[in-house]
């Protein structure tokens, strides 16, 4: 969609959105009409105020998320100790070779070539060692960062300036999709992006309705704070879920399938720090750590 400006004939100008197809005369059968901005505008706040983490569900969020992190760290911390082992070999095998040159057991060619594979590993290795404690912490940092942003982000939203909304906007989710052509209702819809679609998405629906019975002041709100909280604790207390491609059912299950493909837990990991879990066996040929941090909003503003 884009923006098309309309004056009327006291000279008032309304902005719409438009969709481009149908304002290029590309797409002569699209039936979507246009839409005030404002009117946009409007829903994508109720977006904000249906989907803002209540407090009693952010704090267990957190401390589930958190449990998953050190049990993942745990693991890490294990894999560390085989890389310092193999790390040390690598050291030894390379003083051998060198020792084995200077006694003309092996030829200066064959040192260079088999020195260049050891310090290649060395690398790798050194590096995951450097990056592991920085890794972690950014992970529990950006945790924080993703829940602070959701906790009241209703209200933030809706008092932000522009910019501040356009950064919201663009850290929590991937695209809104406006629905306005002639069979169909007027709505919009969200994408999450990345971890809140891991984060959010599995308890959406309980999120909403806290939301809706929290503003009606209804006597029913603790009821389903404990179901929401039932919820939570089945998809995030035991490590992980995952996800039955054929049938998209969801089925939990104990941490040795943490490094499953399609382990949400990983997923999460990933989306918070840019990071590989640890594997179960361990691999020295693992390309070293890239740390991927996420961007949000400036601390203080909006």
């Amino acid at each position: 969609m884009m923006v098309s400006n309309e004056k009327k004939k006291d000279g008032t100008i309304y902005p719409y959105f438009v969709c481009s197809g149908h304002h290029s005369k590309r797409r002569k059968d699209c039936t979507t009409k246009a839409v005030l901005i404002d009117v946009v505008e409007k829903e994508i706040e109720k977006i904000y105020e249906a989907y803002q983490l209540p407090p009693e569900v952010r704090i267990l969020l957190e401390s589930c998320i958190q449990e998953i992190i050190s049990t993942e760290r745990a693991k890490y911390d294990a894999e560390l100790d085989g890389l310092k082992g193999e790390k040390a070999k690598l050291e030894n095998k390379r003083k051998k070779l060198l020792e084995a040159h200077y006694c003309d057991a092996i030829p200066l060619d064959l040192l260079k070539s088999e020195q260049q594979k050891i310090a290649k590993e060395l690398a790798s290795i050194e590096h995951e060692i450097k990056m592991h404690d920085t890794t972690f912490e950014q992970i529990t940092e950006n945790l924080k960062r993703a829940l602070d942003i959701v906790e009241n982000c209703g209200e933030a939203y809706k008092n932000a300036s522009d910019t501040i909304k356009k950064l919201m906007n663009q850290a929590i989710f991937e695209k809104f999709y406006i629905s306005n052509d002639a069979d169909m209702e007027f709505k919009v819809d969200a994408e999450f992006k990345p971890p809140f679609d891991q984060i959010l998405e599995p308890v959406k629906d309980d999120i909403i309705r806290i939301n809706r019975l929290a503003q009606d002041c209804s006597s029913k709100l603790s009821y389903y704070i404990d179901i929401a909280k039932d919820h939570i604790q089945k998809i995030f207390g035991c490590g992980l879920y995952t996800i039955n491609n054929s049938t998209n059912m969801s089925t939990y299950s104990n941490g040795s399938n943490f490094f499953s493909h399609n382990s949400s837990s990983k997923v999460l990991l990933v989306d918070l720090a840019g990071i590989e879990p640890a594997s179960e066996s361990l691999s020295i040929q693992a390309s070293p750590i890239t740390v991927i941090l996420l961007t949000f909003p400036p601390s203080g503003a909006g």
